[in-house]
């Protein structure tokens, strides 16, 4: 590659608003640059035309100019580089901007908020940074005895963070900085699939595969963290073909360990023949087992190993199912039309891309594989789901269905129907990012949009959004 194209790759690391000269789609973190040789011959010097692939870092540095704009104000850096997707910089953006996030993230009263998951891990920290644990006894927060479950990362991360300090804000900072790695990357690998996203429909979609599990879920740091590092995994797989998928995905165990399920129907995927009409029949048939009653899966765990049965006996006990119950009685309309919203774009498409399946399948092997996975694995959980914890894992579901249909609703040609299908999905789309984006005003502070570092350290502001639009609403 030539000097030129190199300065030009570096250029697009950080600040330059232009697309990849030469740009070509090759998946996953890379990319081919065009570039030239030159040929002597005789008196004359002839250039070719040459392609050769760059890998992209996980985190490409950032040009001065982007680094203090971060620093300034850290959303409008994120938006500006939003409209840049192709620039390998708005991942460092992305990640920078959930390191800020997490900082500033609303986490409740430590003592008092009993309701959200993020309040007791800042109890947790206020806790071992006032008692600190020696690191002999650590283990008495990695091992859980009585169910035989190692539960590492949270923990550990917590043990960490109190040898240093008290403050929360640190602490969600890192959790989100470490979330946001992993949700740039995977937004990084499915738009490297399509190129340039020409019209709204796309943008949507990519849209609403962020919003399927964004940052402002490390309120559940655990279960939404795994999901990221196992989607990562994955899309490296069937997008780059790397070994190291089977490893990220893996690692997803020791961030929440019911990750077990997940991972181990990866590997048995690749056991069993892949017939995407078999599949798509397993998922089609599987949306009607919400219709079963516990008492049968409670019976099933008799036959499950006992690390397993006693973790899953709480989470099928009546008492735990009748809470669940209630709680979901008492939500609000629009948030139970938004798991229909979501199941309804998931079983239109999922059903679009199997009855085109030989337009696009020839072109993307690659795709009609994790499509196919997509169908195996949302399948199983909707199985799972009958288990109340159990809808988490239709969420993962939903992550694969987004990565596979992305990259074909790119490639297809256009047609008279599939642009009506469009029409119908978009009010789909954009009801399912504004539903997400509003639960996250749980969580999130007017400082997320309008302040910075410096601002955050000396600002006692720490009110939800929520609670603002109580005011005028």
């Amino acid at each position: 590659m030539d000097n030129s194209s190199e300065s030009r790759f570096k250029e697009e690391s950080g600040a330059d608003p232009g697309r990849y000269p030469g740009h070509e789609h090759v998946g996953g973190g890379s990319i081919y640059l065009q570039s030239s040789e030159r040929v002597e011959s005789g008196d004359q010097v002839t250039e070719i035309p040459t392609s050769e692939p760059v890998r992209v870092p996980l985190l490409p540095p950032l040009q001065a100019d982007w680094a203090v704009f971060i620093l300034l104000w850290p959303f409008g850096a994120l938006v500006s580089a939003l409209r840049r997707l192709g620039m390998p910089g708005t991942k460092t953006v992305i990640c920078l901007f959930c390191l800020y996030f997490g900082f500033v993230f609303i986490y409740g009263d430590p003592y008092r908020d009993q309701t959200t998951d993020s309040a007791r891990y800042a109890r947790e920290l206020i806790d071992a940074h006032a008692h600190p644990l020696p690191l002999d006894q650590l283990v008495t927060l990695l091992y859980k005895p009585k169910t035989d479950l190692v539960d590492i990362y949270q923990p550990l991360l917590t043990w960490i963070v109190s040898l240093f300090t008290g403050d929360p804000r640190v602490l969600f900072a890192l959790y989100a900085g470490i979330f946001g790695l992993f949700w740039a990357q995977n937004i990084w690998l499915v738009h490297s699939r399509i190129g340039p996203i020409t019209g709204w429909f796309l943008f949507l979609f990519l849209g609403a595969f962020a919003m399927i599990n964004p940052v402002w879920n490390i309120n559940g740091v655990r279960m939404w963290t795994a999901g990221q590092i196992y989607i990562f995994g994955i899309l490296l797989w069937f997008f780059e073909g790397k070994k190291a998928g089977l490893l990220w995905s893996s690692l997803s165990i020791l961030v929440h360990f019911s990750f077990s399920f997940p991972v181990v129907l990866f590997f048995i995927y690749f056991l069993l023949p892949g017939n995407l009409f078999l599949w798509f029949l397993f998922f089609a048939a599987t949306s009607f087992v919400r219709e079963i009653d516990l008492k049968v899966v409670r019976e099933l765990l008799d036959y499950l190993p006992d690390i397993f049965r006693d973790r899953l006996e709480g989470y099928t006990s009546e008492n735990y199912a009748r809470s669940l119950m209630k709680t979901e009685m008492r939500m609000p309309l629009y948030v139970q039309l938004s798991e229909k919203v979501a199941n309804a774009i998931v079983y239109l498409w999922a059903s679009v891309l199997f009855l085109t399946r030989r337009e696009w399948g020839a072109f993307s092997p690659e795709l009609k594989k994790l499509f196919g996975f997509a169908l195996f694995m949302g399948g199983f959980a909707q199985v799972v789901s009958l288990i109340p914890s159990g809808l988490r894992f239709i969420v993962i579901a939903h992550s694969l269905f987004y990565a596979a249909f992305i990259p074909v609703i790119a490639n297809l040609p256009s047609k008279p129907s599939f642009n009506l299908l469009k029409a119908v999905t978009v009010p789909l789309l954009v009801y399912f990012i504004f539903f997400n984006v509003r639960m996250g005003f749980d969580f999130i502070g007017i400082l997320t949009f309008l302040g910075n570092p410096l601002v955050a350290l000396i600002s006692p502001e720490h009110s939800p959004l929520i609670e603002l639009v109580k005011i005028f609403f």
